[in-house]
């Protein structure tokens, strides 16, 4: 019997097994359902799902079934169409999900395309015409404008009187236009940088730098501060023995690795530092990684404190774009929780000061107007005294002064430690603070985030399994730790409770959530005698 052929009108209800299985061994992996569900509306246009009812779904996995399948049944029940589930699908940018409905019959897209960098205005505000936000403008302290066009480009006049100025400035001077080499110290090599000119902000030593395209990667970077360098690609790889791609264990200089690159150890003089080399992926475009990547640097130059990860420099002359920071010797927080290569296991006076620290960091940026989008342990670095970084500012977006709440259509981030608004696009500071909550879950307990062997697969789960089951925290407090007083725990655990509350205005701020940790870290230390 041959297979009704599947249209944007067949009810989702009626959909063959076939396509519906196809769909599950896409979504079920990593939770991506999880974000589809926060996306499916009511007929009031408000989700339809809450997150205890997704969290509801993704019980049926421990009787062996399909939260994907369970999902569709659910929202089938409401007559929705193949072309709704699709649209959804695409707005996500599921597209292989997609192609096994209706293949062909969207239009993909680069969620960055529509970004368009100009100048900064007088009140020092940024426009940005971008259908990938619902906000058409940026307020003082939003994200810089990222430029992968030429500069004169975006800039127009703006870039003409620049380039007179500086030849009037030069030809007064003497000195001949072109390039400069900066020698790096300890390492015999230069790095290229042109038309370099001091900007004032203020009290802020700021260098605008205008390269020339020159490969594949080459861009434009603007508004950096000084001390942040621009490495040659050539010097990285010297610095790396050719980015040798054997683990450090084995003679090699691999490090890492995470969703958008790869990280090696190379060294500058005596000290050790840590390359991150951004790499192609077939669903992410040469201009969104451009993005990312200005996106890092803007955040990171601008941004300093002591515990958000230090940018030493950049590389973007090269066949790959790479990011340089300090090395960080104790790996992170998701490494040292799981016991990597046998390290030892956190002590719990160690967790309280690293989840302390982490706050702090975070708090630094909220304080800022920025969002960070993707905390989670991975994303905590620890230096050799333990002293927790927060990393990876790829995914940052401007909050706005007040933190108020923007939308993206763009959902990004690690399902596991996702807010249930961030997973329908909302963009708010209460976001990270949820993550954070999961984060010290995984303090606690020392299991990850998402493990699709275990029940249940998310540890923010963890609350319901405790109300409706046999258990109590202790039985889920990691044994590593070795001896902790029981009230402790559980005062994280309250803390944790309050950061994953389902609506946002009952999360505490991250300010409150450091100083609360503060106090918690300096009496356990107190009695510990440290």
């Amino acid at each position: 019997m041959n297979q009704v052929p599947i249209s944007r009108e067949t009810l989702v209800r009626k959909l063959a097994f076939s396509p519906r299985e196809s769909l599950a061994s896409l979504l079920d992996p990593d939770d991506a359902w999880r974000k589809l569900a926060a996306q499916i509306p009511n007929s009031l246009g408000q989700p339809r799902y809450t997150m205890l009812q997704i969290r509801r779904f993704e019980k049926v996995v421990q009787a062996g079934r399909s939260p994907t399948m369970e999902l569709l049944n659910d929202w089938g029940t409401q007559n929705c169409t193949v072309g709704n589930l699709v649209d959804l699908l695409v707005k996500l940018e599921f597209y292989n999900a997609a192609d096994q409905l209706l293949p062909s019959s969207y239009e993909r897209r680069d969620p960055f395309r529509h970004i368009t960098a100009v100048p900064p205005s007088d009140n020092g505000s940024v426009c940005e015409s971008s259908l990938l936000y619902a906000q058409p403008c940026c307020s003082p302290g939003e994200w810089e404008a990222c430029v992968v066009p030429p500069l004169s480009t975006c800039l127009g006049p703006l870039y003409t009187a620049m380039e007179k100025a500086e030849k009037e400035e030069k030809e007064a001077a003497g000195e001949e236009s072109g390039r400069g080499n900066v020698s790096i110290a300890g390492l015999g090599v230069g790095m290229s940088i042109l038309s370099t000119k001091r900007a004032g902000r203020g009290s802020e030593n700021i260098e605008e730098r205008v390269v020339e395209p020159t490969s594949p990667t080459e861009l434009t970077v603007i508004g950096i501060k000084a001390d942040v360098e621009k490495f040659e690609f050539t010097a990285l790889l010297r610095m790396t023995g050719g980015f040798n791609d054997a683990p450090l264990l084995q003679g090699g200089s691999k490090i890492g690795e995470g969703g958008f690159g790869l990280v090696y150890l190379g060294r500058i003089g005596t000290n050790a530092v840590a390359v991150k080399k951004l790499t192609a992926l077939d669903h992410v475009s040469m201009d969104s990684m451009k993005t990312q990547f200005t996106k890092e640097i803007h955040t990171l130059s601008s941004c300093r404190h002591e515990n958000l990860v230090e940018l030493l420099g950049y590389s973007c002359d090269g066949p790959q774009l790479c990011l340089v920071y300090p090395y960080m010797s104790n790996g992170s927080l998701s490494e040292r929780l799981a016991c990597k290569d046998n390290t030892p296991p956190l002590t719990w006076a160690t967790r309280l000061s690293v989840a302390e620290g982490a706050a702090k960091g975070i708090a630094f940026l909220h304080a800022n107007n920025h969002i960070h989008r993707d905390i989670k342990t991975a994303n905590i670095l620890l230096d050799n005294a333990n002293v927790a970084k927060v990393a990876d500012f790829g995914l940052v977006r401007g909050s706005g002064p007040g933190g108020a709440t923007a939308l993206t259509s763009v959902v990004v981030g690690t399902a596991a430690y996702m807010a249930p608004e961030a997973l329908r696009g909302e963009l708010t500071p209460r976001a990270d603070t949820y993550s954070f909550g999961v984060v010290l879950l995984e303090l606690i307990t020392g299991l990850p985030a998402f493990d699709n062997k275990r029940t249940p697969a998310v540890i923010s789960s963890l609350p319901e399994e405790l109300e409706d089951g046999p258990h109590t925290l202790q039985d889920f407090t990691d044994p590593r730790i070795g001896t902790v007083d029981p009230e402790w725990v559980d005062a994280v655990y309250q803390l944790a409770l309050r950061c994953l509350e389902d609506r946002k205005g009952r999360r505490p701020p991250m300010s409150e959530v450091s100083s609360i940790l503060k106090e918690m870290s300096a009496t356990c230390m107190e009695a510990a005698g440290e």
